[in-house]
């Protein structure tokens, strides 16, 4: 049976075991002629005796801390040559050495007194990182260890090693088959130390315990010499045959049929992994059986702990590759009946993994095949699946490619890309399209001849690729699921897998059809050949559904659910790809969204992609939330070929907060060169744009302002390929023609933005539609949209339900309000606002609303809060440009606080231009406090200023409006108009003010006139013409500009102002007398400001029978008159008492201050018993605004005036009778 010369110990594990009731091993007696028995009397050392456990042979089994020990004698001493076999399986792969058999050295560290090299005078034992068979001897003179190793790997499965040292050659054999030798100058083995050392079985007991085995030995043989190769080979086929082991030349293959033989062979397979095969393929199982490695089902062989948490998930084929973690904190988790009832394993993304100890199963040699049922959770991917990966560093030391011998994984977008080393260069291929979130079916084969790649059945890519298989680097490499390694962890999976199969081979087509089909049916999982999609009830809708966009079981059902029950609120529901709501689907945590769900089907989840989450804003949009993006965040549903129309209409609900990067995406189908695909975007200057296919063609544009409101774009195949966009569904001019045709782009759906151009702003809702809407279907969802969200339309019937009065519809109807800005005005109304309420646009107080940066006395203004209803907030984030707060400047606003802009370092705010500052008529009131002391060059300094384009250049007709100072201070308004479409600028110069002194400015236009007030009195007038202009005659829409306070343009900073500001104020209509009245006393008193008053004249102008005395007051000032129509000047006679007026005459007069305008002229006439006047009596609206219905009280309207003294006649007075169309305050003067 085995040679008996020479031979020290023979130790069976069938034979001479004492060993306790649970099998714990004390002595293994030695089966030859020397009773070199093993013992160990330490119960916390003993092994266990394992019944059946090789071939049906007993085993003895190593925890790891077991050993077993062969007292020293001089049979166990050789002196010149050592023979050791052994039959041994380890039990995990490990990079420690786990000694076999071995006689140890106790060479000790000089210092610290551990254990150092030499170890052994002779041992057996599994080294390096793959549990390679190791011979090492410690030879004279000197104590120089020897040693060789095998190369290859043990596996987890039992083998013969031999080990032999003659004194000049060793080597190390595995299973009959030499690995490794080497010859050295003859030499014998060393025993230096003076202390005994024992040969010991599963570990070392020299200067303490270690290199213990975790695994299995059921025989060892010792020989005091090299054994003849015969001998050898007489040994190892004894053990081979015995223990069910691959040796060459045994016999008990031969029971088997010629395929499993072939197998055998081919993988050398102990007995036992023949019977397990033969067993396996009896049970007839689902897939084919033939080269299988691995076979990996979470709903069998999965072990977790009481948190689901798994440690271990065992393979269900035969050659039990379980794939194993047992770090708590890397352990994944079992999810029940995630996926049609089934459990998946799910992976989290940052720590998750489990692995495949290495072993030549996992090594095939020349083809393979990968098949994984999966999913990623992540929107962008980037998580590996399966990998093997190789260790190629360069010359710093950094992992670099040829990456892996094989590989699956997720890269950005989701796309699919297997990868193999062969030959020794790095192959990868990449699905066609990304994986939103949705379960596949993913092959990988690999056939010696091309890498290729299929998806649910459909092959999707390949590529020529030749050679074996690459496994060049010396250590280790675990097959690792749900992430992989280089030089460290990388790459982790956020996602689930349910199943995973390895073959060494390329399947066949129809072996892969076989594999693909039964996963598909297991999970219903589309593939073309499935039969679940048939045998589920679906109607044959549905069924063509399921075929058109590869849906699974879950999509299917919930389209079909949609199916049964349509939206009524919306039209074409059957077309309807996405509908996106922020008052349904939406996930989030702290505000933060994680999640959108589609609102229509439910089959996609829009998620955030790149840094950061948009936020969810509650009450944001008629008491219903939306999703605020700030400019650099965006969610995403990726590549789905439903995604992919040919035709489309998309509608959102939004606004702009401000202005973008050009073309920033409110949501977008398209590829990053934007020349394919589509889009509906925002632009720089706060307009709509669409484009469809490429380059960028886009649509008429038109301003959309921070007002809530809908966005569509529509493009149609039907009568030729065009492109149109709508606002508040008005069409934003005519369609645009387009080149090219819509098709598939495999990047995201994306909203808010595409990573480098993002949208600021918010989105209540969106939806898209795989076809272009009618004109009837655009105007019933338009309907819903606006009565969902208050949305501003001439027809909304929420104008005339929500009870407001007719005053209050004539208001938003003029200014065209939402229903959150009617709320908001009325709730403003209630506050009652010291100043006229009517028509105003912008409210900025020094005292209230300011957000200030920096300590005192050093702070700036950072905002600048509207105190109205419309929001317009001024802002300025730069520092440098922030004007200087004051909280109260000694001598001038009454000790009010103030903002200081000094004229050089461009210190200004910006509001957001939204359609509440783009008045047609108005009028601006500013109280400020221009430096005149250091007048800037001949540019004036800009106080309020609205620039007509929003940058350079900066040519005429520049502004829309604007409120100026002189560099000698005086004030000044300019505006343009736009009449018979031509354009035309209107500049008003007053008169010098007195330097520093605080200012109350009012600049005026009633779509005729141009007036200038100064501390109450007029300073000069200029006719004008027609509404504000604030877009070319050429135009589609007005040019989006941002309202600038200090400077002339937000984006052409220029002509600063130099001084000081405490109130700004801008309505929408030149203000009446009255309201005037009432704004100007409310400021003069507020900041101690002197104006000079108009002058009172007693009686009022009439008919009278005989003479009367006129009366002319106005305290404090100097009054002058004219008694000839003519008006007063300072040259005019001074009034000191009462006139007598005798016949009809017109008395004009105007209060005078010293350094101050002259007051607004009043007059009175005076028909003194006149037969020559006629008066006809009437009403005028004195506001041609629509719905405000200013009418001034019974007035005369038409006079005729035969007397040249009271009829502004010229001095002849033999010119004819004047017929005079008298103008009331904001009257319209007809000529």
């Amino acid at each position: 049976m085995v040679p008996a010369q020479d031979l020290a110990v023979w130790l069976k594990a069938d034979s001479g075991i004492t060993a306790d009731g649970a099998g714990k091993v004390s002595a293994w007696a030695d089966s030859g002629p020397l009773a070199n028995n093993a013992i160990q009397p330490t119960a916390t050392y003993q092994p266990t005796r394992v019944v059946g456990g090789m071939n049906g042979q007993d085993t003895i089994r190593f925890n790891g801390s077991n050993l077993l020990r062969v007292r020293e004698t001089s049979s166990i001493r050789p002196s010149g040559a050592v023979t050791l076999i052994a039959v041994s399986k380890p039990g995990i792969v490990t990079g420690n050495t786990m000694n076999v058999a071995g006689r140890g050295l106790s060479r000790a560290h000089w210092l610290y007194g551990s254990w150092v090299a030499p170890y052994y005078t002779y041992c057996l034992t599994y080294a390096g990182n793959n549990n390679q068979a190791y011979n090492y001897v410690t030879t004279n003179p000197g104590g120089t260890a020897r040693a060789v190793i095998g190369t290859q790997g043990q596996d987890l499965r039992p083998r013969v090693m031999e080990a032999v040292f003659d004194g000049t050659n060793m080597s190390i054999k595995a299973d009959g088959v030499q690995e490794a030798s080497a010859t050295f100058a003859a030499s014998t083995l060393n025993y230096d130390d003076t202390l005994e050392r024992e040969l010991c079985i599963g570990g070392n007991s020299s200067l303490g315990y270690g290199h213990f085995l975790t695994g299995d030995i059921s025989e060892v043989l010792m020989y005091r010499r090299a054994l003849t190769t015969t001998e050898r080979e007489q040994i190892g086929l004894y053990l081979a045959e015995k223990y069910g082991l691959p040796t060459p030349g045994v016999t008990w293959p031969a029971s088997y049929d010629a395929e499993t033989q072939g197998l055998i062979a081919q993988y050398k397979w102990s007995k036992d992994q023949a019977d397990a095969y033969v067993a396996f393929r009896g049970t007839n199982p689902a897939v084919p059986v033939k080269d299988l490695s691995v076979w990996l089902k979470a709903d069998a062989g999965v072990t977790m702990d009481g948190t689901n948490k798994v440690s271990k998930w065992a393979d269900q084929g035969f050659l039990k590759n379980d794939a194993v973690q047992t770090t708590a904190a890397n352990q994944p988790l079992l999810v029940s009946n995630a996926l049609n009832g089934k459990s998946v394993i799910r992976f989290n993304g940052t720590s998750s993994v489990l692995g495949l100890p290495d072993s030549s199963s996992l090594r095939p040699p020349s083809a393979m095949t990968i098949l994984a049922v999966s999913r990623s959770n992540m929107p962008n991917g980037g998580g590996h699946i399966i990998s093997r990966s190789l260790q190629r560093l360069d010359y710093l030391g950094r992992w670099t490619a040829p990456w892996h011998t094989y590989n699956m994984a997720y890269l950005t977008g989701n796309f699919p890309r297997p990868y193999i080393t062969a030959g020794g260069t790095g192959r990868e291929v990449y699905g066609s399209t990304g994986i939103n979130q949705r379960w596949n079916t993913q092959v990988m084969t690999y056939d010696g001849t091309a890498l290729s790649y299929f998806k649910n059945g459909t092959q999707e890519s390949t590529l020529a690729a030749t050679g074996t298989l690459t496994y060049d680097d010396a250590n280790r490499r675990d097959v690792l699921i749900g992430v992989n390694y280089g030089t460290s962890y990388a790459g982790w999976l956020n996602g689930d897998i349910s199943e995973i199969l390895i073959y060494s081979r390329a399947l066949t087509l129809s072996e892969r059809q076989q594999a693909e089909v039964y996963l598909a049916d297991k999970y219903t999982i589309y593939h073309p050949q499935a039969t679940w999609p048939a045998s589920s009830g679906y109607s044959s809708e549905v069924q063509a559904k399921i075929a058109e966009f590869g849906w699974n079981k879950a999509e299917a059902d919930t389209y079909a659910a949609y199916q049964a029950a349509p939206p009524t609120t919306v039209p074409a529901a059957d077309d309807l790809a996405v509908w996106l709501k922020a008052d349904a689907g939406v996930a989030s945590t702290s505000g933060n969204v994680t999640g959108w769900t589609d609102s229509a089907t439910g089959l996609y989840t829009a998620v955030p992609a790149g840094a950061g989450q948009p936020t969810l804003v509650p009450n944001a949009i008629n008491g219903k939330p939306a999703i605020q993006f700030p400019g650099d965040r965006r969610v995403e549903i990726l590549n789905q070929p439903e995604l992919n129309p040919t035709t489309l209409t998309v509608v959102a609900v939004g606004k702009f907060d401000a202005p973008g990067v050009d073309q920033a995406p409110f949501v977008a189908k398209a590829n990053d060169a934007r020349n394919a695909g589509w889009a509906v975007v925002q632009t720089a200057a706060n307009s709509l744009g669409a484009w469809v296919v490429g380059p960028a063609q886009k649509s008429g544009t038109y301003q959309f302002s921070r007002t809530w409101g809908t966005v569509s774009a529509t493009y149609t195949t039907s009568g030729g390929q065009s492109l149109a966009t709508f606002i508040n569904n008005i069409s934003t001019g005519s369609p645009v023609t387009i080149t090219g045709t819509l098709g598939p782009v495999t990047e995201p759906l994306r909203i808010g933005g595409d990573g480098t151009r993002n949208l600021r702003g918010a989105i209540a809702e969106i939806l898209v539609f795989r076809r272009a809407l009618t004109t009837q279907e655009r105007a019933d969802l338009d309907s819903y949209l606006t009565e969902k969200y208050g949305l501003y339309r001439p027809t909304a019937t929420w104008i005339t339900t929500s009870g407001y009065d007719a005053a209050m519809q004539a208001r938003i109807h003029a200014g065209k309000w939402n229903k959150d800005t009617a709320a908001a005005y009325l709730s403003w109304i209630a506050t009652a606002p010291p100043i006229p309420t009517e028509g105003i646009r912008l409210w900025l107080r020094s005292d209230a609303g300011l957000t200030l940066a920096g300590t005192a006395p050093n702070q700036t203004v950072t905002t600048w809060a509207d105190q109205t209803f419309h929001g317009n907030t001024a802002t300025q984030p730069t520092a440098a440009n922030q004007p200087v707060y004051v909280p109260a400047a000694s001598g001038i606003f009454n000790n009010k606080p103030l903002l200081r802009f000094n004229g050089t370092a461009a210190r200004f705010l910006e509001a957001i231009d939204q359609h509440s500052l783009h008045p047609e008529n108005l009028t601006i009131i500013a109280v400020t406090a221009p430096v005149v002391t250091t007048p800037l060059a001949t540019a004036p300094g800009r106080i309020l200023s609205k620039p007509y384009t929003p940058g350079a250049p900066w040519n005429a007709p520049y502004v829309n409006y604007q409120l100026s100072a002189t560099p000698i201070g005086q004030p000044q308004l300019a505006l343009s108009t736009l009449y018979s479409y031509q354009q035309t600028t209107a500049t008003l110069t007053a008169a010098p003010p007195a330097p520093g002194a605080a200012q109350l400015l009012v600049a005026t236009y009633d779509g005729v006139t141009q007036t200038l007030y100064h501390n109450g009195g007029i300073t000069s007038t200029s006719p004008s013409l027609g509404p504000i202009a604030y877009a070319p005659s050429t135009a589609p829409a007005p040019i989006p500009s941002n309202l600038a306070i200090g400077t002339r343009s937000p984006t052409s900073l220029a002509e600063h102002f130099n001084g000081d500001l405490a109130e700004l104020l801008i309505y929408d209509h030149a203000l009446s007398p009255s309201e005037l009245a009432d704004v100007s006393s409310y400021l003069a008193t507020k900041y101690a400001i002197t104006l000079i008053a108009p002058p009172a004249i007693s009686p009022a102008s009439g008919d009278y029978p005989s003479a009367v005395t006129a009366t002319i007051s106005c305290p404090g000032a100097v009054i002058r008159y004219t008694l000839d129509g003519s008006e007063p000047t300072a040259a005019s006679p001074t009034y000191t008492a009462p006139l007598t007026i005798s016949q009809s005459r017109v008395l004009r007069a105007r209060s005078f201050l010293p350094n101050t305008p002259p007051s607004p002229v009043v007059s009175a006439t005076y028909y003194i018993n006149d037969p020559n006047h006629e008066q006809l009596y009437g009403s005028i609206n004195t506001d041609t605004r629509v719905g405000t219905g200013r009418v001034t009280p019974q007035q005369p309207l038409v006079e005729i005036d035969f007397d040249p003294n009271t009829a502004f006649a010229p001095s002849d007075p033999e010119d004819p009778p004047q017929i005079i169309i008298l103008r009331p305050p904001n009257a319209v003067e007809v000529p």
